[in-house]
């Protein structure tokens, strides 16, 4: 579904990349600005680079603003064309093919499984192609600074990609368990509040609210669960991210004793 709305909209797509792309390169040549400021040898130099990170700031922040403003319009056109497809779709199903599910889960489909394929698919395709780039830029800096370095950080970006990853599928399946508990109480809501006047004629209204009460309950510990998966895998994806971090903070120091690298270009690498 995701490759068929790019086509659709490859056009508005291909052009709100280009600021994404620029923002990718600008990104990593921040650290280059701060190596250059650490690294100043007068005071005539340090204006001279102020103004630099001046002028490359503002840039930095128009590109992310056009970027940001495009991809939210592609986003929804998007939407819009999602959820026209879905009704289309809807209304061209035989009868007995539309009243095999109920209207919970086409109202679902509509509103949390649009809201999902968005977030964690087209979204995440802007980030991923700006990481990419970043990553490209970062490696020929690092080719340029000192080719060892690049070899410590591909180590340890490897164990950053990957201990998360481990995790992708549980949280995967977590977020699938909540959307259809979230279909289960919409169902329940819907059948209970539909039938509003039988319950308060028959005095069922004790046993229609406990009803309620164990529904939501039961969509909120879903909920719960998700969330925890979630938590979990950004608790360890941050613990490994300062363990990168120390890592090549420290082969960094060891290369600036040998005299190899200024101090500026280790605040450079270590903060890409």
């Amino acid at each position: 579904m995701i490759k068929s709305m790019l086509k659709r909209n490859a056009c508005k797509f291909g052009v709100s990349l280009i600021p994404v792309i620029i923002v990718g390169v600008m990104a990593p040549l921040r650290s280059y600005i701060m190596q250059l400021l650490i690294d100043s040898e007068s005071y005539l130099d340090l204006l001279e680079k102020c103004f630099i990170a001046a002028v490359f700031s503002i840039a930095v922040f128009i590109f992310e603003w056009i970027s940001k403003k495009q991809q939210a319009a592609v986003v929804r056109d998007m939407e819009k064309d999602l959820r026209d497809q879905v009704m289309y779709k809807l209304f061209h199903i035989s009868a007995n093919q539309f009243e095999r599910k109920n209207l919970a889960y086409y109202l679902s489909k509509l509103t949390t499984d649009i809201g999902i394929l968005l977030n964690d698919g087209i979204n995440n395709i802007y980030d991923m192609i700006m990481q990419f780039v970043f990553i490209a830029v970062a490696i020929v800096y690092l080719i340029c600074v000192e080719p060892f370095i690049l070899l410590i950080v591909a180590a340890v970006s490897i164990i950053q990609f990957g201990v998360p990853n481990i995790l992708k599928r549980k949280i995967a399946s977590s977020r699938k368990e909540y959307t259809e508990a979230v279909e289960v109480y919409l169902d329940g809501v819907k059948n209970d509040l539909g039938g509003h006047k039988v319950i308060r004629t028959f005095d069922a209204v004790k046993q229609a609210l406990e009803k309620q009460t164990k529904l939501s309950d039961f969509v909120s510990r879903k909920n719960e669960s998700s969330s925890k998966t979630l938590y979990w895998a950004q608790a360890l994806a941050s613990f490994v991210n300062n363990g990168a971090f120390l890592i090549v903070l420290g082969s960094c120091l060891f290369f600036v004793a040998a005299g190899r690298i200024t101090i500026g270009e280790v605040v450079a690498i270590t903060n890409m």
